[in-house]
């Protein structure tokens, strides 16, 4: 190991590998037990209610941020002598924009509903609308938080997000709420994560509109030509869940949603992986040679397949004692093979989720939503050809294969495009 890709490594990451790991495990259990908690008192058909509003204000605020956020880390990490600057652009734009987005899915709400066939989902939707403004500000926010190093807060926040939704729900379970309601503790926990980071950013004496004027631009167009990646990838991995609520009812999104949230959440790890490289991946890939960008990649992949080979190893075990201890097994024992068929995909595709974004920060963000628009054409194609005819299992399986489709192409593009032998 080189004395550059120490460096690279090593720098301000000391405390973040093991804040971002507990946050990582604060997380993972949050949400299991947020799902826990939904599916046990108010059923099955809630939670499904639920995950399918998430995964919709998750696409809205993707929309919101519209790449922001990645023009944000980007030039903030190249800039840093300039990050006030950049970050009050950053903010201003994406405030500009998340606004009137937050206003079309209020007035959506009902055509939504109706696709999916569920008066509760498009009630739930319009309950959200005004917290996608509130979650495209913390994306930024956060990626500002990334490119200055500040990896301590960027996991502690992180982990906040979802003890604050798990804090809501369970304040509604204890006081009767109607599940229907159950929406607005996304918007609730983004307005506590907005007000902490409020402290580091509302600072007056640091704010200059005529400075940050100078990075409009730069901002906008990167965050534009990088919007259909990031756009793509969130939709990626919420198209099982829509497509499902298409064909079949919301109980059956919610067994279905129970697996699949749990998967999502042991991948949590390979995105701490890939949020603790981002900057040091940034500041490599400027390198004419491109020698430290290669070793940092061989480290990222021996890293992942390692850390997520023994996490499949103990998961299904688990997930089976699990749905035991908490009761869960009656409604939900169809989980268990659907479970076992999402925790495929990752496992194969382990290496290669922490290097998703490696185009774009080699400043080929057109690049990077390609790519990104035809592992979502896929995975959607997959997942319509086999959910209609198999419904859960299919969806599973659809999504799976997609994981391994991704890798296979992304180490393609790594060697042809990027021209790195690792």
């Amino acid at each position: 190991m080189n004395a550059d890709f120490q460096r690279l490594l090593a720098k301000g990451r000391e405390p973040a590998v093991f804040i971002n790991f507990a946050a990582l495990g604060v997380i993972g259990v949050s949400g299991a037990l947020l799902n826990v908690v939904v599916g046990s008192i108010w059923g099955s058909s809630t939670l499904g209610v639920f995950n399918q509003v998430f995964a919709v204000y998750l696409l809205a605020g993707q929309l919101g941020v519209i790449g922001l956020q990645n023009a944000a880390l980007q030039h903030g990490a190249a800039n840093l002598t300039q990050l006030s600057d950049v970050a009050c652009a950053s903010l201003i734009l994406c405030a500009s924009i998340a606004l009137p987005v937050a206003v079309l899915l209020w007035l959506g709400s009902g055509a939504i509903g109706y696709v999916l066939d569920s008066a509760p989902v498009r009630q739930g939707i319009a309950l959200v609308a005004p917290g996608v403004l509130f979650f495209a500000i913390n994306k930024v926010a956060l990626a500002l938080l990334n490119a200055a190093g500040r990896m301590v807060w960027y996991g502690l926040l992180q982990a906040l997000r979802v003890v604050a939704i798990l804090a809501l729900v369970g304040a509604a379970a204890i006081f009767g709420i109607d599940g229907v309601m159950l929406p607005l503790a996304f918007v609730g926990a983004e307005l506590v994560v907005l007000f902490i980071l409020a402290g580091w950013f509302v600072r007056p004496s640091q704010i200059s509109i005529t400075a940050a004027s100078a990075w409009f631009k730069r901002i906008l167009l990167f965050g534009i030509k990088s919007a259909p990646a990031t756009s793509f990838n969130e939709i990626n991995y919420r198209v099982d869940t829509l497509v499902l609520g298409v064909f079949v009812g919301d109980r059956v999104v919610g067994v279905y949603s129970l697996a699949s949230t749990l998967v999502e959440g042991l991948m949590q790890g390979l995105i701490v992986i890939r949020t603790l490289v981002a900057s040091a991946l940034v500041e490599a890939l400027q390198e004419p040679a491109r020698k430290t960008t290669a070793e940092l990649i061989r480290w990222t992949r021996r890293a992942s397949y390692l850390l997520f080979l023994v996490v499949a190893i103990l998961a299904l075990p688990v997930y089976w004692a699990f749905l035991d201890v908490t009761g869960l097994m009656t409604d939900f024992s169809d989980s268990i093979l659907i479970f076992a068929i999402l925790i495929a995909g990752p496992t194969l595709a382990a290496g290669y989720i922490p290097l998703g974004t490696i185009l774009m920060f080699a400043g080929r963000p057109f690049e990077q939503s390609v790519l990104a628009a035809i592992i979502l054409a896929a995975n959607t194609a997959l997942n319509f050809a086999l959910t209609a005819p198999f419904g859960a299992i299919g969806a599973a399986t659809a999504t799976a294969s997609a994981n391994v489709f991704a890798a296979a192409l992304l180490h393609l593009l790594i060697k042809r495009r990027l021209g790195l032998a690792f």
